[in-house]
């Protein structure tokens, strides 16, 4: 597990948790992982791509709650 402690599309202030996955192959964990967080969704994308993670969560504040 890493943390990058870096702004997400240029926000430090992000409220919706999201569950990033850049193949298709891990859709399925993107889901699961999310399913486990409260109001996540999922998001296939190659914004972390570089990062060389299967999924980046992006914990929004709305866990806070």
């Amino acid at each position: 597990v890493h943390t990058y402690g870096m702004p997400v599309n240029g926000k430090n202030n992000v409220t919706q948790t999201v569950v990033y996955y850049s193949q298709a192959a891990n859709e399925g964990a993107a889901l699961a992982l999310a399913h486990s967080l409260r109001g996540a969704t999922t998001q296939l994308t190659q914004d972390f791509a570089a990062t060389g993670a299967d999924l980046t969560v992006v914990v929004g504040s709305n866990q806070a709650k």
